[in-house]
């Protein structure tokens, strides 16, 4: 008697228990290299919402000073749920308003390895503000591993 092979790939949906999750950013800070990639941090000015297939040229780079950091391990806090998420958060980096004489309007802030402006991540921020020339307006990076089938934090 011969029993039919079973096939792995009939499964549709791949799940990370949320206790798992919190592991996960625990390795991707410790493991992936952030300091070895060239990320800027910047500011954009275009009311965009970023989602899983928004790209570095979906995004407005406001007229300010990037941001040249070196996300290295050890400056990252001490991974923690949040929610149902594994998170951790980066210093807070300042930018500056550098541009025209008019203030712009912030949506929120990407991170970009300009080697190939890939973008690693993007966040809109709650409330859009203006920023004006001279001002300046302190970034906190933060990473989070979560499901797209989980709500928000």
């Amino acid at each position: 008697m011969s029993l039919a092979p079973f096939h792995w790939c009939t499964i549709s949906q791949l799940v990370i228990p949320t206790a798992a999750r919190l592991r996960f950013v625990e390795i991707a800070i410790q493991k992936s290299g952030f300091a070895t990639l060239n990320l800027w941090i910047f500011l954009f000015n275009n009311n965009h919402t970023p989602n899983r297939n928004t790209v570095y040229a979906d995004l407005t780079y406001a007229t300010t000073t990037p941001v040249d950091v070196n996300l290295t391990p050890a400056g990252w806090s001490a991974g923690a749920l949040v929610g149902v998420n594994g998170g951790t958060t980066w210093g807070a980096v300042p930018i500056e308003f550098v541009g025209a004489a008019a203030p712009q309007t912030i949506y929120g802030y990407g991170v970009v390895d300009v080697t190939d402006d890939t973008l690693m991540w993007a966040e809109r921020v709650d409330t859009p503000f203006a920023l004006a020339v001279g001002q300046k307006v302190e970034v906190i990076p933060k990473f989070q591993f979560g499901s797209i089938y989980d709500p928000a934090p």
